[in-house]
């Protein structure tokens, strides 16, 4: 048992792949000195992006809001409204696929496709909320401007529209469109929780993708404007002072868009399916299964963060890929490989950590344990994926309530980023 170990942990060193590596006080560190930088809007990976959407108004209820959840691989419609006790009402709630999706559309036929999906419910309310999980730039009018695209979507033509103005020239009667993302959607949706006090809100989204979001000031210094109180949305799967091992580095460089988002390569529920299998091809190579085994393992060619959440919880079931590949009484190669795989569980939850940690010392909020802040961490891959959350509320105890003194709750609330989506359209 202890060769295993042995093997595994010199295999990952030796490809600066071992979760040790990642120095959570060290990236902390690392993590605000960008994101002041980006504040400032000096050069830096972290674009600390205003958004305009405050967080003082009182929420509204009564009121039905159409909310759009343009998400990594899936697009939601639905209704939202709130009861006078803040309880949210779900209707209507649609899934299709994320037109753009490993397969290119134009921007034209991506508001058509809204304007048809949106069609059935368009005149139930004047309020939309759509929440855009794709790097944008706001306005003072809560509109959005595409940026960018990540995990994997193309949309010819949508880099440099405001979503909002261009969705409301499709419909007849203009509406009050708010743009977000689903990390500020997840944080807003925090507010509704009446359970405890907190100090502030924070949404953290690991799951397709990965970023993390806050309430602070913005100060624009070219217009020399102080905007107080609103959702900043960091962009933090941008982060790019975080050492890389030669597999992330290969992953990244075949990827759309290499050199950008190298840390949400690392961790998020897009590519760690990928990630780790071209390191299980690796280690086969370097003798860490025996050959039997090893074949069995080189001819898998993709791997989900289900079936590697699967392999964790049971190694031994003959219905998961990987522990089908190995013989039922082979338990040394099924410990190598379930170590292998716990590394980069292990490292995903460091690095949550250190993002969650970074921000929350910069805040300087939660300093009093009954009124701690609260971490709205949405996403499949934080919430599903084996032992992750556990993991990272290890780390985060470790060194933000132990060490720094700052006290957290962790909270996950079902539709997030719909409710939240709603929520930005009444309070604002």
């Amino acid at each position: 048992m202890n060769n295993n170990f042995k093997k595994v942990e010199r295999f990952l060193k030796k490809y600066n792949l071992h979760h040790s590596l990642i120095n959570i006080d060290h990236y902390s560190n690392l993590f605000i000195k960008e994101m002041k930088k980006g504040l400032l809007q000096k050069r830096s990976s972290l674009k600390m992006l205003p958004t305009f959407i405050n967080t003082k108004e009182k929420i509204q209820s009564g009121q039905k809001i159409i909310v759009i959840d343009a998400g990594g691989t899936n697009l939601r419609i639905a209704l939202v409204e709130f009861n006078k006790s803040f309880i949210p009402d779900v209707t209507y709630l649609k899934n299709f696929k994320m037109p753009g999706y490993k397969k290119e559309i134009s921007s034209h036929d991506f508001f058509k496709m809204l304007k048809y999906y949106l069609k059935p419910i368009e005149n139930l309310s004047g309020k939309i909320g759509f929440c855009f999980s794709y790097p944008t730039e706001s306005n003072s009018d809560k509109d959005g401007k595409v940026i960018s695209f990540s995990k994997e979507i193309s949309i010819n033509g949508l880099k440099g529209n405001y979503l909002g103005n261009t969705l409301n020239s499709y419909f007849k009667h203009k509406k009050k469109i708010i743009v977000l993302n689903d990390t500020v959607a997840a944080l807003l949706s925090g507010l509704i929780y009446k359970e405890k006090k907190y100090d502030s809100y924070i949404g953290f989204i690991l799951g397709t993708g990965t970023n993390c979001g806050y309430i602070g000031d913005y100060y624009n210094v070219k217009n020399r404007i102080n905007y107080t109180q609103q959702v900043i949305n960091i962009e933090s799967g941008n982060f790019n002072k975080i050492k890389r091992g030669m597999i992330d580095i290969e992953l990244d460089n075949n990827t759309d868009n290499p050199n950008s988002y190298t840390l949400e390569k690392m961790i998020s529920g897009q590519y760690l399916g990928s990630l780790i299998n071209s390191a299980l091809k690796y280690a086969v190579h370097q003798n860490l299964f025996d050959k039997n085994s090893g074949y069995k393992l080189l001819k898998i060619d993709n791997i989900s963060t289900k079936e590697l959440s699967d392999f964790l919880d049971n190694p031994f079931s003959s219905e998961n890929i990987l522990s089908a590949s190995l013989d039922k009484k082979d338990d040394d190669n099924r410990v190598t490989l379930f170590l292998l795989i716990d590394n980069f569980i292990e490292r995903a939850a460091k690095i949550s950590a250190f993002i969650l940690s970074a921000v929350s010392i910069y805040l300087n909020k939660g300093k009093n344990p009954i009124k701690p802040i609260c971490f709205v961490c949405e996403g499949t891959t934080f919430n599903k994926l084996n032992n992750l959350k556990f993991k990272t509320n290890f780390y985060l105890k470790n060194y933000l309530e132990h060490n720094k003194k700052i006290f957290f709750d962790i909270i996950n609330i079902n539709n997030a980023t719909l409710i939240g989506s709603a929520v930005a359209a009444l309070i604002n």
